[in-house]
């Protein structure tokens, strides 16, 4: 039901923000439909059906059902809380937290150093080690796994850093964090040293087995909804091998089919860290990461840079503007205004945030360089 004669270009600039916000989490990582669904509810900022959510998003009935289902779910990242109205027999849903804390999430989650953990690491380069190969494919892997764990420990500590501030965020509008490497350097502890452990060998362990297995715990490790698992472990498949890979050399690994390999190809071609390479006499295409190891990390904090930088421009270029040309005045309209502002400050933060994270760890390059 229109509020006013200006709900008409109210809801199209509603779709219009929806579609992009869609759009640049998509390529920072997240599902899309996901993000939809999500930003509807935290839009609206009030109990609203499935059939609006269709209406403001363009998704079916059935696709915004499940991603309810996950968004509602006890374990999700971001919760949904559904409920009825008396003498409705509808459901409806709403979001329970305001839209700064569930930027936190979407940059925690894009960001999180949990991607692998210490002990999967120190076992997989133990297998490695027991293959007693000093093939390169083995040799590469390992260094990688090495590496890995050089970036974990500093992203963790960063983090921890950056972390505090941002929880004084939550506390305090009126906080404005001021993030330096003196302060970096007066929170970073001490780490002990890494006990030592021993792993059984494994009969008949390969080079394969170790990939997929690592790649499958990556993805248990990672947040359970809203990033594109499919696309990680792509890259993930690109990252381990020394040399151009085929579609089909990326399915054996991953175990995914031709056509899901083939989709999330080009998205990752999309963010501009993909090679196509072509062989005289073959007709089958092979890719690259284009993922430097040394900067894995950095570019990580890049496309977060590139992606939450968008966002801010055009909530204070276009979108924040545009509901403020808006003729009349209407609840609906004044809820939009301040969840535009509400989101440019939250989105500004965390571009500060990862603007710290990715200068810091382009200063200190040598952290990360390989062996």
């Amino acid at each position: 039901m229109s509020e006013d004669s200006s709900e008409p270009s109210l809801l199209q600039l509603k779709i219009d923000f929806l579609a992009f916000m869609e759009q640049v989490h998509g390529a920072l990582g997240f599902e899309s439909n996901l993000i939809a669904v999500l930003f509807s509810l935290l839009l609206e900022g009030d109990y609203i059906t499935q059939d609006r959510i269709m209406e403001l998003t363009g998704l079916s009935r059935t696709t915004v059902s499940e991603t309810l289902k996950k968004l509602a779910d006890p374990f999700s990242s971001f919760p949904v809380l559904a409920t009825r109205r008396p003498g409705d027999r509808r459901k409806f849903y709403y979001c329970p937290l305001g839209i700064d804390e569930y930027v936190m999430t979407f940059f925690t989650s894009a960001t999180a150093a949990s991607d692998f953990s210490e002990e999967i690491l120190y076992e997989m380069k133990s297998r490695l080690d027991a293959l007693g190969s000093e093939d390169p494919e083995v040799l590469h892997v390992r260094q990688f796994f090495t590496y890995l764990l050089d970036v974990l420990i500093l992203i963790q500590d960063l983090l921890e850093y950056t972390g505090m501030h941002m929880e004084r965020f939550s506390e305090d509008p009126d906080y404005v964090p001021k993030f330096t490497d003196e302060g970096f350097d007066a929170m970073k502890r001490e780490r002990p040293e890494p006990l030592v452990r021993t792993f059984r060998a494994r009969e008949n362990d390969s080079i394969l087995d170790i990939k997929r297995e690592y790649i499958r715990e990556t993805l248990e490790h990672a947040s359970p909804v809203g990033r594109r698992r499919e696309i990680g472990a792509i890259s993930l498949a690109l990252i381990l091998s020394p040399d151009p890979v085929t579609q089909e050399e990326i399915m054996e690994v991953t175990g995914y089919g031709r056509s899901t390999v083939s989709e999330n190809l080009a998205r990752i071609e999309e963010m501009n860290v993909l090679g196509v390479v072509k062989k005289p006499g073959d007709r089958k295409k092979y890719y690259r990461s284009l993922l430097k190891l040394e900067g894995y990390g950095t570019q990580k904090f890049q496309i977060q840079r590139n992606g939450y930088g968008q966002i801010g421009r055009m909530i204070e270029g276009r979108f924040l503007p545009e509901v403020r040309r808006i003729p009349g005045s209407s609840p609906g309209k004044e809820r939009m205004e301040r969840f535009l502002e509400e989101s440019l400050r939250a989105y500004n933060l965390i571009l500060e945030n990862v603007k710290f994270l990715h200068e810091f760890m382009l200063k200190r390059t040598d952290v990360f360089e390989m062996p």
